[in-house]
């Protein structure tokens, strides 16, 4: 008999909700590992790719998994047909740490540990696991580095990490300060001694340190982290976003380029209470999108927007774009109260146009007709007025919003709580979109993922379901898990904090 599974959803900040955002793998350590078509040898690596097969896993995170807490699932088929990675973390980022082409993963459990796990032609390898040691902030006793997040990238050659949070004072229970600490990695991918960067200046006000970051994303040597909590000009919430680039004596050092807000020259609108500009921010190729899921529109509160741009790097010099909500002309929808547009974000290839450069928008908490959080995706190209939104309703989308149970603690399906990109072509990515709170039968809040057919979405678009990887819901099953679709490989980003 199948046993109903309702168990809370942690909607809450980095340290509970469980992520991934780069990479994924095929097999496990407690499974037969597949045999890799090509072996780990020094050549291009394939990010993600961790069966040596040359194209990226999928990778699918759950909320939990109540047999044998893996929360990892990844396939190189791209189907509920893989094997469950046996890394004991919340957050996962891939990158060839190493030069040896095999993808590894930064292991993160926000609060407690950063850890490096070296993969090979069958998969990751958790022997591998080495700890990365934080260093301690000069001048304070006994502090303790609450990690919010990192990115892994290759520049000139040199692989890095870098990470950032916040130093947290048990004694006095207060936030001291935020930090980037930047591990530039050796040739066998140990991390040296990091350029740490403990500052006050890196926020607008030093008063608005409480919460610091929201968000980071990184590509080509750029660095770019989100403040929704900071204080602009004396205006708390505002939210601010600071860019880190190369310093202009030393490339092998990040360094401040700007900070920035709805002050900026040029940025439409200005800072104000509450919007939390940067809570969400996605970076390619240059071009950035910042969400500022809190703003609101002509009376409509929490509506959301968000604000596109590019950043010149080798000029240190930012270009704003346009700027659009759910009632810009040409985007499906309009701005209701509470859907915070703009909570979730990635940046595509090739959605909107053949090379476009496209920004993907997930509002899990967007409403439909009585179910609330039903969710939906908007696509929308950088350059060009041409936007594209999908719900369950979406003709050729699978399923259909469902009200959650009352058993469950879920009030939707959440569609758009996690979206994300893997690569078709050098300039074509296939969109995944996960639902984690979907119902499925007996079986609460088991979740849903749903990818399109790698071309220009279109009327035409295949989309295909990817059903959970289990039978039932039961202890008698091989897995029982829930939140299915909660984040996912390449590219992808997901809801940070309580609806």
């Amino acid at each position: 008999m199948n046993r109903h599974r309702g168990k809370v959803a942690r909607f809450t900040a980095c340290a509970t909700v469980l992520t991934l955002f780069l990479g994924a793998g095929l097999a496990s350590p407690t499974v037969a590992a597949a045999t890799p078509t090509t072996p780990c040898t020094l050549g291009t690596p394939v990010t993600g790719d961790y069966d040596g097969d040359g194209a990226p896993d999928l990778e699918v995170t759950v909320w939990d998994n109540w047999i044998d807490n893996a929360r990892f699932f990844a396939s190189s088929k791209r189907t509920n047909q893989g094997d469950w990675l046996d890394i004991k973390a919340e957050h996962l980022i891939a990158a060839d740490l190493n030069g040896d082409v095999c993808s590894d993963v930064v292991a993160i459990s926000p609060q407690f540990s950063l850890n490096l796990v070296y993969g090979s032609p069958s998969g990751l390898d958790p022997a591998t696991l080495t700890p990365v040691v934080l260093p301690q902030q000069a001048g304070i006793t006994s502090p303790d580095r609450v990690i919010f997040d990192a990115v892994a990238q290759t520049y000139a050659g040199v692989a890095e990490v870098v990470v950032a949070g916040r130093i947290w004072r048990d004694a006095d229970n207060r936030s001291e300060a935020p930090f980037v600490d930047v591990f530039a990695l050796g040739p066998d991918g140990t991390p040296g001694l990091p350029q740490v960067i403990d500052a006050p200046p890196l926020v607008p006000d030093a008063a608005s340190l409480e919460g610091w970051p929201s968000s980071m994303a990184a590509d080509d040597g750029v660095v770019v982290i989100g403040n929704a909590e900071a204080t602009v000009r004396g205006v708390a919430r505002a939210g601010s976003v600071s860019v880190f680039g190369r310093d202009v004596f030393d490339p092998t050092k990040l360094d401040r380029q700007a900070v920035l807000s709805q002050n900026w020259p040029g940025m439409p609108g200005s800072s104000e209470t509450g919007d939390h500009f940067g809570q969400a921010v996605a970076y390619r190729d240059g071009r950035l999108a910042i969400g500022i899921p809190y703003e609101s529109t002509a009376g409509v509160t929490q509506s959301g927007r968000v604000q596109l741009a590019t950043w010149v790097a080798s000029e240190n010099r930012l270009r704003v774009g346009k700027s659009f909500d759910q009632n810009t002309r040409g985007v499906p929808g309009s701005n209701e109260k509470k859907d915070r547009f703009g909570g979730v974000l990635t940046i595509a290839r090739g959605l909107t146009g053949r090379g476009s450069y496209d920004v993907v928008v997930g509002t899990p908490t967007e409403g439909s007709g009585r179910i609330r959080y039903a969710g939906s995706v908007t696509v929308g190209s950088f350059t060009k007025a041409v936007y594209r939104t999908y719900t369950q309703d979406s003709p050729g989308v699978p399923g259909k919003p469902d009200r959650a149970p009352s058993e469950a603690t879920a009030d939707g399906d959440y569609f758009g709580y996690a979206v994300g990109t893997l690569p078709t072509s050098p300039t074509a990515d296939t969109l995944v979109i996960g639902a984690p709170g979907e119902t499925n039968g007996d079986c609460l809040t088991q979740g849903y993922v749903v990818r399109t057919d790698g071309k220009r979405l279109s009327s035409s678009t295949r989309w295909a379901y990817l059903a959970p990887p289990t039978k039932g819901c039961s202890f008698y099953d091989e897995d029982v898990f829930d939140g299915w679709g909660a984040a996912f490989a390449i590219g992808s980003q997901y809801l940070r904090e309580l609806p």
